[in-house]
């Protein structure tokens, strides 16, 4: 018997697991089932959304300027002479009340002056009445005269007449009439002194005149020796001692006025219309006085000084607008007044409001009610982004009144209550699903600066 060939068994045993795994293939193959997919669901977006609200808005702008005084006084010397009498408190910083004398001016010269022209002017005023009388006195003279002419005429036709009988003699009629003619000549000089009166009379009113408005002149260069505050202020560098001499013209010192000191807000154009309300805004035309300007601003003011954590307030009013607006900045500057600057001032505490503090001003307008506001950052150039009943995204156009820092006012195009889209949507999808969340805290921010309740930025 031929021994087994164990390889060739091994590979025969092989042969039946490779024929029944083949068989097992095809049959799955064959009888295979589909396998079943389930649909897609679509995935909704999450974004933060507020309602729409419709409140009164407050508009404010923010400006900045610097302070001066309300009434700055240059004191000038007016009069010359030495200085004889200097308040005690006229110094650099100190505050002196109204109508208080500050300086005196040696009044020797001028009372001198004054005593002169008196003189002159009774002078002047004897010499009027001389010459009065001499006219009276000439007046009555002139009748007598003429009389006396009269008489003389009557004589020399006597005479005449008496001459053709040889009555009397013909240098007796010469002789009348050489009288005549003496008369008359005496007449004539009368006459012409009593017409040079009314000229002389009005040289010597003129000459009074010149006397007296130089007695009015002196008079007043007295009281110019004498320097009064013309209201209460703050004075200024000074540089006067007692015995110095003055000379006209001199500057003396400058004072501030310490009852209202002024702000100039330097304003965008654009923003300082919107302080306007819409129903003033027709009344604007050229020519429109400063009163009707301050109605139809209308507005308040708050003045502040603010360095760090050190913050001072102060009430102002609208005080007017500048003429033009500025060229390079193109902003408009509107004056606010502040009433008593120094009236609640606390040494280091609370400072003043005096010249060249840099302030900033927050101009309020007139109230407006039941309007749209949205957040800036959901305008999107004239577009926004809302979830509409549907939790699906949609773009709508609205059209912008005016803005303001953080929010803008819509003339048209959203309703109160509809939700807005307040986070970046991007990619934009219109139609999408989107998932709200209600974003309180923008809501409660939104409205709290267009009630004007929180700080401008």
């Amino acid at each position: 018997m031929k021994p087994i060939n164990t390889e060739k068994l091994k590979r025969m045993l092989m042969i039946p697991p490779i024929i029944l795994g083949l068989i097992i293939i095809g049959y799955m193959t064959r009888n295979k089932k589909e396998l079943k997919r389930k649909p897609q669901k679509e995935q909704a977006r999450v974004l933060r959304v507020i309602d729409v609200p419709k409140i009164d808005v407050v508009p404010r702008v923010l400006g900045y300027g610097t302070a001066k005084p309300g009434r700055i006084w240059r004191a000038i010397a007016e009069v010359k002479g030495h200085i004889i009498v200097v308040h005690p408190e006229l110094k650099s910083g100190s505050i002196i009340l109204e109508n208080e004398e500050i300086l005196r001016i040696d009044p020797t010269e001028y009372n001198l002056t004054i005593i002169q022209l008196t003189a002159d002017i009774e002078q002047v005023n004897a010499e009027i009445e001389e010459l009065k009388a001499r006219e009276k006195n000439d007046k009555s003279s002139l009748v007598i005269e003429e009389a006396s002419l009269s008489l003389a005429q009557h004589a020399l036709e006597r005479n005449r007449i008496l001459l053709t009988t040889n009555a009397v003699s013909e240098a007796q009629v010469d002789h009348e009439e050489r009288e005549v003619l003496a008369q008359k000549q005496k007449l004539q000089s009368l006459k012409n002194s009593i017409n040079l009166y009314p000229s002389q009379t009005k040289f010597l009113q003129s000459k009074l005149a010149v006397h007296k408005s130089k007695l009015v002149q002196a008079n007043l260069d007295l009281e110019k020796t004498i320097i009064k505050t013309p209201f209460s202020c703050r004075i200024g560098e000074v540089e006067l001692e007692k015995d110095q001499f003055l000379a006209i013209g001199e500057l003396l010192f400058e004072a501030h006025s310490i009852d209202v000191t002024e702000v100039e807000a330097q304003v965008l154009l654009d923003k300082a219309r919107n302080l306007i309300h819409p129903d003033n805004q027709k009344k604007l035309a050229p020519g429109i006085n400063p009163e009707s300007i301050s109605k139809i601003f209308d507005i308040k003011a708050k003045v502040r000084l603010q360095s760090g954590d050190f913050k001072v307030e102060w009430d102002g009013r609208f005080a007017g607008i500048r003429e033009q607006v500025d060229p390079q900045t193109r902003t408009l500057g509107i004056i606010i007044a502040v009433d008593h600057p120094y009236a609640k001032a606390i040494p280091g505490k609370r400072p003043p409001l005096v010249k060249g503090t840099f302030c900033e001003v927050e101009l309020i307008g007139k109230i407006r009610r039941s309007q749209i506001v949205i957040p800036r950052s959901a305008y999107h150039q004239g577009n926004v982004y809302l979830v509409n009943r549907e939790y699906r995204l949609e773009k709508r156009e609205v059209k912008a009144l005016f803005s303001q820092t953080d929010f803008i006012c819509l003339a048209s195009g959203l309703k109160k209550g509809e939700k807005l889209i307040v986070s970046d949507p991007t990619p934009i999808i219109e139609g999408m699903l989107v998932k709200p969340i209600m974003n309180y805290s923008i809501l409660t921010s939104l409205t709290s600066e267009a009630i004007g309740e929180s700080n401008l930025k």
